[in-house]
């Protein structure tokens, strides 16, 4: 089973994760996959199975990168966890996996840098060829106004997010309503596999979605 936190910054990803896990629900997180060892032959694997994707998310690095040389191996750190929790997930696919932050999140964290309409086109693209291959269990989306979620943001230890840090109060609520639109296009494109997908408000909602699925 694999279950995707999906949300702005300041959403609650990693505190209902950190939560569930004190509840001593018996899961693995993004840390422990990221931690995993990958070898040469499974990149070589994805690269192969999965060349469009790949390509797509080339693209989209190309598209997003600008002057701040940090801000752009952010971008590429999140391409590389994006290719590894694919490839660790399906070799734990008898494993309970629970991601704060998975393949759908990274790819709005990379696409959702900068404003840009074609970051919308590249997203939708990517949705097309990820297809149902890369659906969790369960998809659940915390429904956060952007005020809220900035607010929260912004008291955690490290604040805002780096690739969020430094914008003017205008280009910050940009960049979220983006993200939020990612969020939405998102949500859209998977209709098809809509029993995947959750978008909830209430905290006792989530965790009564996440029993019922351990249960079954």
């Amino acid at each position: 089973m694999l279950i995707e936190f999906i949300g702005l910054p300041g959403s609650g990803k990693t505190y209902y994760q950190d939560y569930l896990i004190s509840k001593k629900y018996n899961f693995l997180t993004r840390n422990d996959i990221l931690e995993r060892r990958l070898y040469y032959r499974d990149i070589v694997e994805f690269i192969y199975n999965n060349f469009s994707f790949v390509i797509l998310l080339f693209i989209s690095f190309l598209c997003n990168i600008n002057w701040n040389i940090k801000k752009n191996y952010t971008l590429l750190l999140g391409i590389k966890d994006i290719m590894k929790i694919y490839i660790i997930k399906k070799k734990l696919h008898d494993k309970d996996i629970l991601l704060d932050e998975g393949i759908h999140q990274r790819l709005l964290s990379i696409l959702f840098y900068r404003k840009s309409n074609l970051n919308m086109k590249l997203l939708n693209l990517l949705l097309v060829v990820m297809g149902k291959e890369f659906i969790p269990s369960k998809l659940i989306i915390l429904d956060v106004s952007i005020d809220q979620s900035i607010e929260n943001a912004t008291k955690r230890k490290d604040g805002l997010p780096f690739r969020f840090k430094y914008f003017s109060e205008k280009d910050l609520l940009d960049r979220y309503n983006q993200f939020n639109r990612g969020i939405d296009l998102i949500e859209k494109k998977t209709g098809d596999y809509s029993q995947y997908i959750h978008r909830i408000k209430d905290p006792n909602l989530l965790i009564d979605i996440i029993r019922v699925e351990i249960e079954n």
